[in-house]
This record gives C-alpha cells, sequence and structure tokens, in this order.
C-alpha cells in the first residue's frame, strides 16, 4: 500500500512524520486524520483509490501536529449538541486547509486535486440565507464556520467575494471579527509556539 501512496513528492515528509509519530494506514471509503495525542498516535483513513494526493492532504493536517498545532483543543466539545460539533470540526478543518494549503502546492501536487469537492453554491446560498433562522445552533459558531468555509476555498481559487458579501450583510461587525482572525491566521508562524497563537486567534472569534 505505501508504494501506492508515496512518491518522490511526499516521501520526505512522510519520513518525518513517521519519526515522531506511531501511525497506521486503514483502508476503508473516505480520506481521513485521526489524531491521539496521548499515544502520539494517528490513523489515516484511506480508499481504495490510493490518491497520493488526498493522503498527502492528511499527512499535512498530522504535519501541523508535528509542529506543536492541534486545533481540536481549543473547543469543549462536551457543550456542543451533534450539530454544533460537526459545525465545529468543520471550521478546524478549514483553518487546517488554510495553514496548509501552500505547503501542498510546493510538494507539486495540482492545487485541484487539493479536496475531494467543494461546497455547492446552491447550498452555500441556502446556508447563508438560514442563519437568522437557525434554532438550538450556537450562531456565532456557524456563522465563523461559514466564512471560514468560504474563505479557504477562495484561497484555494473558487470565486466566493459574492458569497462572503452576502455573509457580510448578516452581521457586519462580526464579519470583521472574522477577517481580522483570518489576517492573523495567514500569519501564523508555526515554528513559535502555533497553539498560543492560534488560541490568541480563536479569542479574537469567540470572546465577547
Amino acid at each position: 500500500m505505501f508504494n501506492e501512496l508515496l512518491d518522490q513528492r511526499n516521501i520526505g515528509l512522510w519520513n518525518k512524520l513517521i519519526s515522531q509519530f506511531d501511525i497506521q494506514i486503514i483502508e476503508t471509503i473516505n480520506y481521513k486524520l485521526e489524531f491521539k495525542s496521548d499515544s502520539n498516535s494517528a490513523l489515516i483513513y484511506v480508499d481504495t483509490r490510493k490518491s497520493k494526493e488526498l493522503f498527502t492532504h492528511e499527512l499535512l493536517h498530522l504535519e501541523l501536529r508535528y509542529f506543536g498545532l492541534d486545533t481540536v483543543t481549543f473547543f469543549d466539545f462536551t457543550k456542543f449538541n451533534q450539530y454544533e460539533e460537526q459545525i465545529a470540526y468543520n471550521l478546524l478543518n478549514n483553518i487546517e486547509h488554510i495553514l496548509f494549503f501552500d505547503e501542498f502546492i510546493k510538494l507539486k501536487f495540482n492545487p485541484k486535486l487539493f479536496v475531494e469537492g467543494i461546497s455547492n453554491k446552491k447550498i452555500l446560498d441556502k446556508q447563508i440565507n438560514q442563519y437568522k433562522m437557525l434554532e438550538k445552533i450556537d450562531l456565532k459558531l456557524y456563522y465563523t464556520s461559514l466564512y471560514f468555509t468560504l474563505k479557504a476555498e477562495e484561497y484555494y481559487g473558487e470565486k466566493r467575494f459574492d458569497f462572503l458579501m452576502k455573509l457580510k450583510k448578516l452581521n457586519k461587525k462580526y464579519f470583521e471579527r472574522c477577517e481580522k482572525a483570518y489576517s492573523s491566521i495567514l500569519d501564523l508562524d508555526l515554528e513559535i509556539h502555533p497553539n498560543v497563537q492560534f488560541e490568541k486567534i480563536m479569542k479574537i472569534l469567540f470572546t465577547e
């Protein structure tokens, strides 16, 4: 399986990560990283296509942990209902995409193969329009997750300006706060206490 997932583009990244983490590769129906900080181990799920691009995508999620950034530690997921939990994971996933997309390109992978699919425009419109009608969901969390979905997709080449302007009309003040956090994410230095930097960024978003 390793020969199908590795080539000269990602072998250096792989060797760096296995020097620190116990990594298992499991064949299933999709691609996903499951990181276990208590045992310094990781499960990387792949499908039968053995996509080097999507496998490298998961390695880059793991590389953030190599640098000391584990974004999921920011939220107390026990306080979320099942919908909020999914929204929070989506938010963190998209922030991580922004952090390592450039590295994916530096490794000479095709940017169009960075993710399996992008958001459908009709679904994006629906998500924006239903914002004020939601019940039993933290609206700030929902808004932030939607903002970073749009910004991540914009970052890797999709046209998302019109959707962002629609989102801005819903809450201009909070949109500006998201913009400030986004700029800070672009400036985040993975070599200098990234978890500390990330916590400060998230406080911009979630501190009243």
